[in-house]
């Protein structure tokens, strides 16, 4: 989010386009780059098909303001091989959580700008990995045709719902994911730009969304605020701050991936072949609690009632939870096994 805060998304294209290089972000500055043709999204675990083979062909990654965590390098893994260069304003973050070949101190578009000037001044010739194949990928992917939708009459495909809800939820947003498993399709749901986007996962724990989700609508109260939380984080921190959200009368959005489980030991028991009996919980209806409580609630079984779920969003007056219920071992067959 570095280079987000120095506005220096116009300087960084600049440098881009000057290389010939295509560009890509970490979560936390997607959407930076939107609307260039060579915008990859995402740059680490969450990257698509295309991005991901155009990470793996590249022998360079120059990286401004980003920590270049784990999740970003997939375990130094998207690095190996590649020469690194890390900008940053704090000398001391460069190098800290991966390996780095060069470090650059300074803000991230002045930095960009004053390479350019070295690259005219050596009149340097772009490469070609800006391809027209290359942008065709990016141009014509789609996320729909990367799975067979698994949806049913009682249990929605979450990858499906994730792509659904770009369309169902208000326009404008901010985005607020909760932790948990379901988060690995959750967090492809766009946010209004890089600073309408909120995690709680830093915190390493499931069930703060709402307070998140809570203050980011105080804090931005003219646009609408989303929470995407999955049941067992709603059960064990969100529920208690329900009646907080409704009593402040927030435009908040409350979508929960209910799989009816918690998500970490279900696919642990998955993946081990193991009875995950243990993790599978008999919630209560969110939904009817919200509705008990003030708020608008709806439950969402497959996907036709996802209209429904629209209309209640598009009419809200407040708070609106719409509680979509999944099937758990559908997630736990559809997520990668490292992260």
């Amino acid at each position: 989010r570095g280079a987000v805060l120095s506005g220096a998304r116009e300087p960084l294209l600049r440098l881009a386009a000057r290389l010939g290089a295509p560009v890509a972000t970490t979560l936390m500055g997607r959407g930076l780059f939107e609307g260039d043709p060579f915008d990859l999204g995402i740059f680490g675990t969450l990257s698509t098909p295309v991005a991901s083979e155009a990470i793996a062909s590249a022998d360079c990654v120059i990286a401004f303001g980003a920590g270049l965590n784990s999740m970003t390098t997939y375990d130094d893994s998207l690095l190996a091989g590649k020469r690194v260069v890390q900008c940053d304003v704090d000398p001391a973050r460069i190098g800290l959580l991966s390996r780095v070949d060069a470090g650059v101190v300074g803000d991230a578009g002045r930095i960009a700008d004053t390479i350019v000037a070295w690259l005219d001044d050596a009149e340097h010739k772009p490469s070609g990995f800006r391809s027209p194949e290359l942008e065709a990928k990016l141009r014509d992917f789609d996320p729909a045709a990367q799975f067979v939708d698994r949806s049913t009459a009682t249990a929605v495909d979450p990858r499906t719902l994730t792509l659904r809800l770009d369309a169902i939820l208000p326009a404008g947003r901010t985005l607020v994911v909760d932790g948990g498993r379901y988060m690995l399709n959750a967090l492809r749901v766009p946010a209004r730009d890089p600073m309408s986007f909120v995690t709680s996962t830093s915190f390493g724990s499931i069930g703060l969304g709402l307070g998140h989700a809570i203050g980011a609508a105080t804090a931005k109260p003219d646009q609408p605020t989303v929470l995407l939380c999955g049941d067992g984080g709603f059960m064990m921190g969100c529920l208690v701050e329900l009646n907080t959200a409704i009593q402040a009368g927030l435009d908040l959005v409350i979508v929960i991936y209910n799989d009816g489980s918690y998500g970490a030991e279900h696919i642990q028991f998955h993946t081990k072949n193991m009875d995950p009996g243990l993790s599978l919980h008999r919630w209560p209806s969110f939904a009817a609690v919200a509705t008990s409580m003030g708020a608008t609630g709806v439950t969402v079984h497959n996907l036709d009632e996802l209209d429904a779920a629209a209309a209640a969003i598009a009419e809200r007056r407040g708070v609106v939870l719409v509680d979509v219920k999944l099937d758990p071992q559908v997630i736990s067959e559809t997520t990668p096994a490292a992260h």
